[in-house]
């Protein structure tokens, strides 16, 4: 992944599952990021809805995919 989209990345985070349950962590996660130089980083919890998150998520990470970047599963 270059450099630059992970820049882009880190500048909108939704945090899901267990990890979601930290009281603060989406705070404290912001706050080092703008430490770190980055502006205004957005960082939320994703809630009751987060199976819609990873969904979407998962789904642009298999757009952005390379055909070699797959694994093909014999049956």
């Amino acid at each position: 992944m270059p450099s630059d989209s992970v820049e882009q990345l880190l500048q909108n985070i939704v945090i899901t599952g267990g990890g979601s349950c930290i009281r603060g962590i989406d705070t404290v996660l912001q706050e080092r990021l703008a430490k770190d130089g980055f502006a205004a980083p957005k960082v939320r919890l994703a809630g009751v809805d987060f199976k819609r998150f990873v969904a979407v998520g998962a789904l642009k990470a298999a757009r952005g995919a390379r055909d070699d970047q797959w694994q093909h599963l014999l049956a």
